[in-house]
């Protein structure tokens, strides 16, 4: 191949004005034709970059694009709750406005339209004469035939009730209670007999049960107690937002909902695209280094006729920028596709249509340019070596591996501790300052530990060359492969590095504690109930009674698999209010400041509540230490306001009424328990002389309510409260509902792993690809010495089991010091840090990911191999 460029030499005298720019121009064109010819040579290596800069592009196109969208305005956000009025009064919203309920009603000018219903202000349970229960979110007697209401609710078939005795349902109430348009739906709980005349969603939520009526139904005296008025206004012309305020408070308008800007939001998207795009360009300068290793007798060539630095430099970038505008352009078109096909699930996922998809070309711009600028960096940092590798050497078409350079371990060390001490400055900072800088810093500090693990990645490479004389066959062919393609390795272990280390530090920050850890668990479990009495005349004791047989019987319809269990219990005397006898303080060292405490009763810990509660094993000992320990309050101090790890509480009834210590759990429960989450075994009391009594029952179903139980449950609560009071007894049932579920922090680390897991494999694969695309060569040779196909899956098995493994290594670091020195270091001095190791999650990433990787990879090379048997390639001639 032969060159000429044009170029200057070092003591030459500049060009005239017109001829430096045809020489420049010159330049950049024969950059660019030898950049294009060399992306056409290498298609698979030029596809998988594409492809590692699209699927971040896509995601940030499809994801942009979706939350701009679901981003309502004000006016539209009003519109999809009140219709076409202008002014919407709610007991909802008045409640957050001081003095709103006592408003004057304001003079409205003439010709003002009014629309006032009732609207049941929580859930409530419906029973059909059938035996089907479900529970209702929302129970109006809104006139829908009224253009003012129009857009409130969206018909699906049907019409909307214009008499007494029509109603319109849900789709889902619908499904459930098994009507349909002109059928007639009898509910024993409420008692009602509607004709069913429309189906029909709320436009702020299609997955909500809507019950809509016409007739008195919501006037009953046990309606009342649980419905809101509502009134919608229609002022006459158009009025301005300026106008709309005059009756705020209490009248709700467009002009007084808050507007919320997706910018924000979209901006942080947009970081979080280029921080994944900075992973995969990891990935693509590794590639590239290979590229550029493979192209250096044209680079030697380009040299020898005169080119300089700056222009293989060029060279070998723009190679960069064309991968990286191909793959932008196919990120951007596939994210469009992608957004087509989910315009029929988006609304069904989301519960509202969003309407017509809202495009930006601000962020179409930085999605594209960033997916350029992502590759051509990629290629610029390997560029930069490769144009400096003497006219000889590139010549002969070898560049010998070189040994890493001694300042690579310190640097790498100050990028990370200098990544570790912001992110530590962040953390300290979390309760002043922008929350929009402090997240900038952090990113900025995750970026500085990346780039300290980079170094690490190259050493741990460099450490396996000693590996290669310890193994034999395929797997010594693998080491070597991989140590001699050090830049590509590099950059493979690094991005799976980053994408496990997010495993680990979200591991290490789940296993950490501290010994002031705030409870977040419901008062009870999703699949437990406490049912107890009270006779509203007995004032002697705390009333705690067994539920009546009819409400035994219900319940045993209800849940027919539960387990029943006697609560018992420690009776208190009155509120708690009254203050101790002297006697009972005698011998106890109360500290000033301590909190006397006087609770409901003392439920005795028997292995029924121990269930119930979950307490951890430290929790546990404590209970078995002191006899009794509370699960609800973190008392402190009142004086020093540190935590205490037991506090004084008051128990027993008359004169065996005493005071006795009761630790404070340290760690969070799977519920806290009904009347004030304090609990006593049956020995302590037995000590302290205290008799036990049965306080109900304990009713735990083997599987969490579902919404049938729930609404059955729900209508008999609703029962018992109305007949109940007329009685002069109240059966109360102490249950969470459908609500209580909350997913475990395991739950939530395992599926971060399996998230980082497949990611990984992701990764691995392209890179895998790319060694393949890259290392012909390497084949060839194994092939001409005899290789069999399965000596080749078995390279490719063992090359994913060690980089995946690497991968973990490095990662264990980078994800768990960080972690582990900010949770020490914002931990107050009142708290004891508890940081733990995530083993399991270890123990997967290096033992288990890098044998499914193998797997993987084994059987995608014997895939391959199947589909494109192997054979010499071209490369003596090529």
């Amino acid at each position: 191949m032969t060159a000429t460029v044009l170029t200057r030499g070092a003591g030459d005298q500049p060009f005239a004005g017109r001829r430096v720019t045809r020489v420049a121009g010159s330049a950049w064109r024969f950059a660019a034709r030898l950049a294009r010819r060399e992306v056409r040579r290498r298609p698979g290596r030029t596809l998988l970059v594409m492809l590692l800069v699209a699927v971040p592009v896509c995601g940030m196109t499809v994801i942009t694009v979706l939350v701009r969208t679901n981003n309502d305005s004000a006016s539209e956000a009003f519109a999809r709750r009140f219709g076409r009025a202008d002014l919407a009064l709610d007991s909802g919203f008045v409640a957050q406005t001081a003095g709103a309920t006592t408003a004057p009603t304001p003079s409205f000018p003439a010709g003002t339209q009014v629309l006032r219903a009732r609207v049941l202000v929580s859930p409530i349970g419906l029973a059909s004469a059938t035996g089907t229960a479900r529970r209702a979110d929302q129970v109006t007697d809104l006139d829908f035939t009224d253009p003012m209401t129009r857009g409130i609710v969206s018909l699906r078939s049907g019409r909307f009730p214009r008499v007494a005795g029509e109603a319109l349902l849900s789709p889902k109430l619908a499904t459930a209670f098994h009507v349909k348009i002109g059928d007639t739906l009898r509910l024993s709980a409420p008692e009602w007999t509607e004709r069913i005349v429309g189906i029909g969603v709320r436009a702020t939520n299609w997955n909500d049960a809507v019950v809509a009526v016409r007739g008195s139904e919501l006037t009953a005296p046990a309606m009342q107690a649980v419905t809101t008025s509502l009134t919608l206004v229609k002022l006459p012309g158009h009025p301005s937002d300026t106008e709309l305020l005059r009756y705020a408070p209490p009248y709700l308008s467009r002009a007084a909902v808050p507007t919320r800007t997706p910018d924000r939001a979209v901006n942080w998207i947009l970081v979080a695209g280029m921080v994944a795009l900075a992973i995969a360009g990891i990935v693509i300068s590794g590639a590239f280094a290979v590229g550029a290793r493979r192209q250096l007798v044209t680079l030697g060539q380009l040299s020898a006729n005169g080119a300089d630095e700056s222009l293989l430099r060029r060279t070998l970038s723009l190679q960069g920028v064309i991968s990286g505008a191909l793959g932008s352009a196919l990120g951007f078109g596939a994210g469009v596709v992608v957004l087509l096909l989910l315009r029929g699930h988006f609304s069904s996922w989301i519960h509202h249509d969003p309407g017509a998809y809202v495009w930006s070309a601000r962020d179409t711009a930085a999605v594209l340019v960033t997916g350029v600028a992502a590759a051509t960096i990629a290629a610029f940092i390997p560029a930069r070596s490769a144009a400096r590798v003497p006219v000889l050497s590139a010549l002969a078409g070898r560049r010998p591996l070189g040994t890493l350079p001694r300042r690579l371990a310190p640097i790498g060390a100050g990028l990370f501790a200098s990544g570790v001490f912001v992110l530590v400055l962040v953390a300290s900072a979390a309760n002043s300052g922008s929350s929009d800088g402090r997240a900038l810093s952090a990113v900025f500090g995750g970026l500085l530990v990346l780039a300290g693990a980079c170094c690490a990645a190259s050493i741990v490479i460099a450490a396996l060359t000693p590996v290669a004389r310890a193994v034999h066959g395929a797997a010594r062919v693998a080491v070597r492969s991989v140590v001699r393609s050090r830049a590509r390795s590099a950059a493979v272990v690094m991005a799976l590095a980053a994408v496990n280390a997010g495993a680990i530090g979200i591991g290490t920050a789940a296993e950490s504690h501290t010994g002031s850890k705030t409870f977040d668990a419901p008062f009870m479990p999703n699949d437990t109930l406490i049912v107890s009495s009270s006779n509203l005349a007995d004032t002697t004791t705390r009333g705690f009674l067994p539920p009546p047989a009819s409400v035994q019987r219900t319940l045993h319809e209800i849940l027919p698999a539960s387990t029943w269990n006697v609560r018992r219990a420690v009776l208190n005397d009155g509120d708690g209010s009254a203050s101790l006898p002297p006697k009972a303080l005698k011998g106890l060292s109360i500290a000033p400041g301590d909190p006397q405490i006087a609770v409901p009763l003392f439920t005795v810990a028997d292995p029924a509540v121990l269930t119930m509660l979950g307490l951890s094993a430290h929790d546990r000992a404590a209970l078995a230490s002191s006899g009794a320990i509370s699960v609800h309050d973190k008392p402190t101090n009142q004086l020093t306001g540190v935590p205490l790890t037991s506090t004084q509480v008051s128990i027993g009834t008359g004169a065996a009424r005493q005071s006795i210590a009761v630790a404070v759990a340290r760690d969070a429960v799977r519920a806290t328990g009904a009347d004030g989450g304090y609990y006593i075994t049956a020995d302590k009391a037995h000590s302290l002389g205290l008799p036990i009594v049965d306080a109900g029952v304990i009713i735990h179903n083997p599987r969490p309510l579902d919404e049938s139980q729930a609404a059955s449950i729900d209508v008999l609560s609703q029962s018992l409260f109305v007949e109940g009071r007329a009685a002069g007894t109240v059966t109360d049932i102490a249950w969470t509902g459908l609500s209580g579920s909350r997913i475990s922090e395991k739950t939530i680390e395992q599926i971060v792993l399996g998230v980082a897991v497949l990611i990984a494999l992701i990764v691995l694969a392209m890179s895998l690809a790319l060694s393949a695309a890259e290392t012909r060569d390497e084949r060839d040779v194994l092939l001409s010495l005899g290789a069999r196909p399965s000596t080749m899956r078995a390279v490719s098995a063992y090359k994913a089991a060690l980089l995946s493994a690497a991968g973990a290594i490095v990662a264990i670091p980078t994800g768990f010091i960080p972690v582990a020195v900010v949770f020490m270091a914002v931990t107050r001095s009142d708290q004891v840090a508890h940081v733990g190791f995530p083993w399991w999650t270890m123990f997967e990433l290096v033992v288990l990911a890098p044998l499914l990787a193998a797997v993987v990879a084994y059987a995608g090379s014997a895939v391959a191999q199947a589909a494109r048997p192997t054979r010499m390639s071209t490369f003596a001639t090529d």
